[in-house]
């Protein structure tokens, strides 16, 4: 039922009778300054592309000696200027504004929201003129954690627009919420099988497929197998937030990076190599990366690779410098830097979540 049948007819609220006999007395009432010191509430509707308001007031029935509620008088508003002033005396009064009904309460929150982001303009000496709520009493700048908000000032609207905020910050934590526990999973199981006493490569590879927020958690998309036409085949393509793309190659966690000599393994090279072709096809053949893969113009790309166990002083410092040689092109990863980066990441969401 619309808000405003309830008014429809006049709603007794009290008699006035004093004494045990029942003697009736006249009351005495002030001439108020403003009509919106004797407004219960406003009714707010929404018809053919306007806004409307009915004002529910309380009415003395000289007849039956009692006061009732009655909808005295109903508004017409020729704009947003017109309706958000009136809103906004509403507001200054304390009076409540309600909706009608559900396409009411639509534009009713669009109405607050205006009022509360872009200003009003009221009529002075003749001129419209624009100002804004200050910050203070600004809904839209409330923390819904804030102990100093006086719930009992807010409007029907302000509390809408709060509901609203509080519904984004839901989904907010819950999509991080989702997010930690995926990251933990993928931790986890990279854990134990790079632990495992028979490290099976195969299922390094489906962990990695399953868990690509291991590389960060700007990642959107996973492209397994990716082919560069029928001359080469990725392991990975990862499509990060911006809209670029990251290539991955992995290798053996079992292979070594350096040799006893100290010069780069034959897998490395080759890994390494691996890319390098990837680039310059890539380069050749645009048209058909334009139609594949929009963005994949000049990516960057990981190397997994190997352990950082089987690495020495030496060979970490080499692969320092490697990195830092080859760092607008590729990053050499071991395994434990991929868990490690991981681990990191996993330590920065938990921190902001905690602190949030």
């Amino acid at each position: 039922m619309d808000r405003i049948e309830l008014y429809k007819q006049s709603k007794l609220l009290r008699t006035f009778i004093t004494g045990l006999d029942g003697e009736t007395k006249d009351v005495e009432y002030s001439n108020s300054e403003s009509i919106y010191e004797i407004i219960k509430e406003v009714v707010f509707d929404f018809k053919d592309g306007k806004s409307l308001t009915n004002l529910i007031v309380y009415v003395y029935n000289k007849a039956n000696n009692r006061l009732e509620l009655s909808n005295l008088l109903e508004g017409s508003f020729k704009d947003d200027d017109d309706i958000i002033s009136e809103l906004l005396m509403c507001k200054i009064y304390n009076v409540p504004v309600v909706p009608n009904n559900k396409t009411s309460e639509i534009e009713l929150l669009r109405l607050y929201k205006k009022m509360y982001d872009s200003g009003f303009a009221i009529l002075d000496e003749g001129k419209k003129k624009k100002y804004k709520i200050v910050d203070d009493h600004n809904i839209l700048n409330y923390s819904l954690y804030d102990s100093k908000i006086n719930y009992s000032q807010l409007s029907y609207a302000d509390f809408e627009i709060l509901k609203e905020k509080l519904a984004i910050d839901i989904r907010k934590y819950d999509s991080a919420y989702i997010l930690i526990n995926y990251l933990k999973n993928g931790i986890d199981e990279l854990e134990k099988i790079l632990n495992a006493d028979r490290r099976n490569e195969n299922d390094l590879q489906m962990c990695i497929s399953k868990y690509a927020v291991l590389f960060g958690t700007e990642y959107i998309k996973v492209i397994p197998k990716f082919k560069f036409g029928s001359d080469y085949e990725t392991d990975y393509v990862l499509q990060k937030n911006d809209g670029l793309y990251e290539v991955v190659e992995l290798e053996a966690s079992t292979h070594k990076l350096f040799t006893k000599n100290g010069n780069p393994s034959s897998h490395l090279i080759h890994a390494e190599q691996q890319i390098f072709d990837w680039f310059e096809w890539l380069e050749r053949n645009n048209p058909y990366i334009r139609e594949n893969l929009n963005d994949l113009y000049s990516p960057t790309a990981f190397i997994v690779i190997g352990r950082t166990k089987d690495l020495s002083e030496t060979d970490i410092k080499k692969l320092r410098r490697r990195n830092i040689i080859l760092k607008n092109y590729v990053k050499i990863l071991t395994y434990d830097d991929l868990l490690k980066r991981a681990r990191a990441l996993l330590d920065l969401l938990t921190n902001e979540s905690n602190h949030s």
